[in-house]
């Protein structure tokens, strides 16, 4: 890792969240004890925190390789660098995190029997837990694989959303291609997304005029073959003889524009005899032209029937898979078409009995039957025609009535004394007599 690839690395603040604590680092920067067993809890949360930092670094830097000196020079922080890298990458080899580059070349290539390569699975697994076998740190370039799966997944998007149903492509154009969608991506990552894709079964190879030719699996599609076959090799050279008469019929067009305006010029000239010659060139080349069109054409003519029974016969393939489970799933759950005219019966007859039970039960409460609607109908209408009638007289009472008067009695004409002595209550003493004019006194007489 030279100085300008080093620059291009996040800053050190983003490395980790305490990379400026000088407490905490000075103890991450440290060695780890000879034994785990003397201070297990310390041992992990350093293995843990160094683990993050390497993962996460790849992640951001979509850096899919590494070597223990990339990170030494990448984690220098004040001209120390961290003395426990090599225990830290032991460990994650052996917890099945990260693979030598060779390994995780060599188990992408699936061409051993599936027996050989469990029983492959197994004894490596044992070599990593003994620590037999572990490669030699210094010396080693590791891949995360946790990283090399996230990337290429991303990867793949993008190439479907790009090239759509064109899969079929060399090994030099798939480079170009991962680094058209990636600009950080370097050729030896180009090389894991590959290998990536073999272990996930997603790739087909094989080799045409001295070229490696790749095929990627169809969205959403796995477990292709691991060789491409003769329709697949036939399908690649009509898409390079289509690429490369496209490259030339582009050149042909230039070239006759040029003419052109070459006859045009030299006619300005005066030089007619040169113009001509430059005009019937462009003839000659029109008509070479219109050849190579007629012929790039049919090839992709061929193209699309090629795709469109792919296509087909992806279809058909889905169809039978379809049915075969449909089938399967009869068979298993006995549905035939017998069996479901008898469960149908059985609901019938259990409804039935449950219907009769039901008149059963209530049979002996005959006692309280519902009361009659045409009876409860007739009774609501004779309260209604009360409620109406009592109404209209309360209406016709306020009518005869006089109203309430509002006034307060005037004190000028009290009571007679017959009043009071009729109702055994005592005369006010403010209507006591007194003595008041004639005229009034005999005014009151009058009145009594």
């Amino acid at each position: 890792m030279n100085k300008q690839e080093k620059s291009r690395f996040m800053a050190s603040s983003q490395l980790h969240k305490d990379w400026s604590d000088d407490e905490r680092m000075s103890f991450m920067f440290s060695s780890f004890p000879a034994n785990r067993a003397s201070n297990p809890t310390h041992w992990d949360s350093k293995v843990h925190f160094w683990c993050d930092v390497i993962v996460s670094h790849c992640r951001r830097s979509n850096h899919l390789t590494f070597t223990l000196k990339d990170l030494e020079l990448l984690f220098t922080r004040k001209k120390s660098m961290p003395l426990c890298l090599e225990v830290v990458l032991s460990e994650m080899y052996r917890q099945n995190k990260i693979q030598t580059k060779l390994e995780f070349i060599r188990n992408s290539v699936i061409e051993m029997g599936w027996i050989k390569w469990t029983i492959g699975l197994v004894i490596k697994g044992v070599r990593k837990v003994s620590g037999y076998g572990m490669p030699d740190i210094h010396k080693s370039e590791f891949v995360v694989l946790e990283v090399a799966r996230e990337i290429t997944s991303d990867i793949m998007s993008q190439i479907y959303e790009k090239q759509g149903e064109d899969l079929l492509m060399n090994r030099l154009q798939f480079r170009q291609l991962c680094k058209e969608i990636e600009c950080r991506l370097r050729d030896e990552d180009a090389e894991v997304i590959l290998c990536q894709l073999r272990r996930e079964r997603k790739i087909s190879e094989g080799v045409y005029d001295g070229s490696e030719v790749i095929r990627l699996a169809i969205k959403d599609h796995s477990c292709m073959s691991p060789s491409l076959t003769e329709s697949d090799l036939a399908e690649f050279c009509l898409q390079t003889t289509k690429d490369k008469l496209t490259s030339e019929t582009e050149k042909m067009n230039e070239e006759v524009k040029c003419l052109r305006n070459t006859a045009l010029d030299l006619h300005k000239q005066k030089n007619t005899s040169a113009a001509k010659t430059s005009l019937k060139r462009s003839k000659v080349l029109e008509k070479s032209l219109q050849d190579r069109q007629s012929v790039l054409d049919t090839v992709q003519l061929q193209l699309d029937q090629i795709r469109n029974a792919q296509t087909n016969r992806m279809v058909v393939g889905a169809f039978s898979a379809g049915a075969t489970a449909l089938r399967e799933q009869l068979k298993d759950g006995k549905l035939t078409v017998a069996r479901v005219h008898d469960v149908m019966d059985d609901v019938h007859e259990t409804l039935e009995e449950h219907r009769e039970i039901d008149e059963v039960l209530f049979a002996g409460n005959m006692s309280v039957e519902d009361p009659d609607m045409e009876e409860l109908e007739r009774e609501l209408d004779q309260l209604v025609l009360h409620d109406c009638a009592a109404g209209e007289v309360t209406e016709n009472l306020e009518d005869v009535l006089p109203s309430v008067p509002t006034a307060v009695p005037s004190s000028a004409y009290p009571m007679s004394n017959s009043y009071y002595s009729s109702h055994n209550s005592q005369r006010p003493s403010q209507y006591e007599p007194s003595n008041r004019p004639i005229q009034h006194q005999e005014r009151v007489a009058e009145l009594a």
